[in-house]
């Protein structure tokens, strides 16, 4: 279950783009991304992303959305390559979910 996160931080931090600001945003746009991949090896959506969650039913709506694979492997890539975010979610853990993202296109 997806939970609606209350900003930590106030508009005038934001506005400063603070880098501890922004690895909390790349953090928290990168665990949507893991957490909104189909892990389901029995479908035929295995590894791509669903579309859509509701927040009211606790669920994702659609199976697919090839459109954003694209952007979103490159930003699972180089979330990899920044320094807290790669000791916070795992190198390794951000590279195999790009690949399997970027296999399950062809």
């Amino acid at each position: 279950m997806i939970q609606r996160q209350e900003s930590k931080v106030t508009m005038e931090e934001v506005r400063s783009l603070d880098r501890e600001v922004l690895n909390d945003r790349l953090k928290a746009t990168l665990s949507f991304i893991l957490v909104s991949q189909n892990k389901n090896p029995l479908s035929p959506y295995y590894g791509g992303l669903y579309l859509i969650y509701d927040f009211n039913t606790s669920m994702f709506r659609r199976s697919d959305w090839v459109w954003s694979y694209g952007p979103s492997i490159k930003l699972l890539v180089e979330g990899a390559q920044n320094d807290f975010i790669s000791k916070e979610m795992g190198y390794e853990n951000l590279l195999s979910s790009a690949r399997l993202l970027a296999e399950s296109s062809l």
